[in-house]
């Protein structure tokens, strides 16, 4: 097995990371997926892992796993895309995965614990704590690309220009938060996602948000909404979204509805909007793009209920040419 450059572990259990741990190949690529019922179960050291393909790896995507690189005993000096995850805001350490992954384009981060700003025991010292390392000049002057939280990554405290940026906002979350990320990032391309209509129109209705949308630099904006079942909570939300779309200078908005999925595999099908089948979605695209003058592509995606899974999308084109809408094929 000394000639193996990549491994892929699907449905992985611990023996599959004993197995990894003890590896002696000149790996490129790891990719460990877990059973969704272990993921965030299980903490390993990067030495514990990874210590003798560490030279060669280019990708790590272990998201069931929260690695703790704090001892510094490796480093990843090819390393350009990482997905990992955090069981403790203690190992949330941004000079230590500065040190680890020096050659880092790519950089996915996720919750083991589910945790909002609201539980963690005084964030502020672990942001405090990050903020020193978070200038460019102890590395990553730039990344390419940022998945994480909009909580772990205001307490990580990045202050890198991030190309493209998807956060998760989380129900609790201080908007500020929100604001103070994207200042650190400056993202060109953006993507937000909301899990309930509460947190995203506290978001959309802080001036302090919307003043950081307003950013030259962001060309593409993303909304990611999950639906309520109640027709009467979106509302507000559709009449946040209005209001809000005037504040952008950005070119191009895509707003996609989605629905709940079971939080677990096996449980009870979550209930579908059925109302969103009498939402009349071109002329929603078409009211937000006469919204704003920076706009020139607005596309609105939503669940097809007549086909469970897919979706339908409708996008508005702004001048030169007439404005006009179109169906987008399912996606």
């Amino acid at each position: 097995m000394r000639s193996l450059s990549q491994v892929t572990f699907r449905n992985a259990g611990g023996i599959a990371y004993d197995v990894l741990g003890q590896m002696r190949s000149p790996l490129v690529d790891v990719q460990v997926e877990p059973l969704p019922e272990l993921a965030g179960r299980w903490r390993f050291t990067a030495l514990h892992l990874f210590w003798q393909p560490a030279a060669t790896l280019r990708t790590i995507m272990i998201p069931g796993v929260s690695l703790d690189v704090c001892t510094r005993a490796v480093q990843f000096p090819r390393v350009e895309m990482a997905h990992f995850a955090y069981d403790d805001p203690g190992i949330l350490n941004l000079a230590a995965y500065k040190y680890a992954f020096p050659k880092l384009r790519d950089l996915r981060l996720d919750q083991a614990f589910h945790a909002s700003l609201s539980v963690i025991p005084d964030p502020r010292r672990i942001r405090h704590t990050n903020l020193p390392a978070a200038s460019p000049e102890f590395g990553w002057s730039s990344l390419a690309h940022v998945r994480t939280s909009a909580c772990d990554l205001w307490l990580l405290g990045l202050y890198t220009i991030v190309e493209t940026l998807s956060l998760i906002v989380n129900p609790g979350i201080a908007i500020d938060c929100l604001g103070d990320v994207l200042l650190a990032t400056s993202p060109r391309h953006l993507c937000l996602y909301f899990a309930d209509t509460g947190t995203a129109c506290a978001a959309l209705a802080r001036p302090r948000l919307r003043n950081v949308l307003r950013n030259p630099r962001l060309s593409t904006l993303v909304l990611d909404l999950v639906l309520p079942f109640n027709g009467l909570q979106f509302i507000p939300f559709v009449l946040h979204l209005v209001i809000s779309v005037g504040y952008l200078r950005c070119k191009e908005l895509t707003v996609r509805f989605l629905e709940r999925v079971p939080s677990q595999a096996g449980s009870p099908p979550v209930p579908r909007p059925a109302y969103i089948a009498s939402l009349r979605l071109d002329q929603l695209a078409q009211v937000l793009l006469a919204q704003c003058s920076e706009l020139r592509w607005v596309t609105v995606g939503a669940p097809r209920m007549d086909q469970p899974g897919r979706m339908i999308a409708y996008t508005a084109q702004a001048a030169p040419g007439p404005a006009h809408t179109g169906m987008r094929p399912p996606q």
